[in-house]
């Protein structure tokens, strides 16, 4: 990742002294940083504000040989996040909740333990800034299939992984935990499913439609950058990790 991360700002040093970056330019370092670490596919979109400046797709389908075009469909793993901290603020727009709110009034059947509770108390806000205090994800949580456990069970498992190393809101540590708890109160406090309130709520009115959290439906399945003898398997809960969509601007 330091490879390929040195060669591309080298390659937008360069060129920002020199000569105008063009289409073809980025196109031949992008493909070329693709075959060179053995990417079989990839795409990527440069946007500014309502512009799309840059948009190309490269190689083929994971365990495949049909070519990624700009409708293929991605995981975009943790860009879920984002999402699923819009959906909260959808609900704070709507006065259901605060960001301010303590999580142990809203939701005491979450399980945490904060040793500072009564002075520096878990806050909604905390749980989309990443200040929660918590560990991330142990390891063993990325190997479980936790897909059968309901909402509030997935928001509890793994204790450990909830127990406060510093007060919250004190300091910023990324973790994974965190937006699953969002998503038990967006369920919660909505009454809707986390999955269908994003799609109503948001992707929808963005006319996102190639973009979903089930990559195995029919609408879905031929579109996807991977064949259907290599399944895609989420290695973080939906609300952290589990958006599918494409870059296709329209």
């Amino acid at each position: 990742m330091n490879k390929i991360l040195f060669i591309i700002l080298m390659f937008f040093a360069i060129n920002g002294f020199g000569q105008k970056l063009n289409d073809r330019h980025i196109s031949i370092v992008l493909d070329s940083i693709r075959q060179v670490n053995n990417i079989e596919g990839l795409q990527v979109v440069i946007v500014s504000k309502d512009s799309i400046l840059y948009q190309e797709s490269f190689g083929r389908k994971k365990g495949g040989h049909q070519a990624i075009d700009n409708t293929s469909i991605f995981c975009v793993s943790s860009i879920t996040k984002s999402f699923t901290s819009l959906g909260i603020m959808k609900l704070v727009e709507r006065g259901k909740i605060n960001l301010q709110d303590k999580v142990k009034d809203i939701a005491r059947e979450i399980s945490f333990e904060n040793p500072w509770e009564e002075t520096h108390p878990l806050k909604v806000v905390h749980l989309l800034e990443h200040t929660t205090g918590w560990s991330d994800v142990l390891f063993s949580q990325y190997a479980a299939d936790r897909n059968k456990l309901s909402i509030l069970e997935q928001a509890n498992d793994f204790p450990g992984s909830r127990v406060c190393k510093y007060p919250p809101g004190q300091f910023f540590s990324y973790q994974n935990t965190g937006p699953t708890v969002a998503e038990y109160l967006i369920e919660k406090i909505s009454g809707t499913a986390y999955e269908e309130f994003i799609q109503n709520e948001i992707l929808d009115p963005l006319k996102m439609h190639d973009s979903s959290f089930n990559p195995a439906s029919v609408f879905h399945k031929d579109k996807l950058a991977i064949e259907d003898n290599a399944p895609y398997r989420l290695i973080v809960d939906v609300p952290s990790g589990g958006m599918f969509t494409t870059m296709l601007l329209s």
